[in-house]
């Protein structure tokens, strides 16, 4: 399921422009940076193992409708990830990637832009991501 939605700044994160890669797409709140440390860590770590791949990307959106806090709480947790922001928790993304009221909830999409695998923290993440990039062929004129 494809989104568009605005950055904190003038930009927007949009899915498709993502389009052949693995993509890693974690909502949260704001406040669960701070009230869930381990999960921060967790993407921290996944980013760290996978972003120098040319087959994998990394998106947080925020459920929030006070931007600047959530854009305090991004700072604060140094994520070196695009970010959007998702002003409604009930809109069309909700229903889309059938999120529930989690503080945190991440989602696999593959390079087709179709789902590969949802709910997924711990032990499950880097699996799962390892798995979506066997299924994207490498370009063989690259050394990733």
């Amino acid at each position: 399921p494809d989104f568009d939605l605005p950055t904190f700044g003038e930009g927007r994160v949009r899915l498709a422009d993502y389009r052949g890669k693995v993509v890693l797409v974690t909502f949260f709140m704001a406040d669960c940076l701070s009230r869930y440390p381990q999960g921060q860590e967790e993407l921290k770590a996944v980013y760290e193992r996978f972003h120098e791949d040319a087959r994998y990307t990394q998106i947080g959106l925020f459920f929030e409708s006070y931007p600047l806090l959530a854009k305090k709480a991004a700072d604060e947790a140094e994520l070196g990830w695009p970010l959007g922001l998702i002003w409604e928790h009930r809109g069309r993304e909700t229903r889309e990637y059938a999120l529930p009221s989690k503080a945190l909830w991440n989602v696999v999409i593959d390079a087709q832009g179709r789902i590969f695998a949802r709910d997924l923290s711990g032990e499950a993440l880097e699996p799962a991501i390892d798995e979506a990039l066997r299924t994207v062929r490498r370009k063989p004129w690259t050394s990733d």
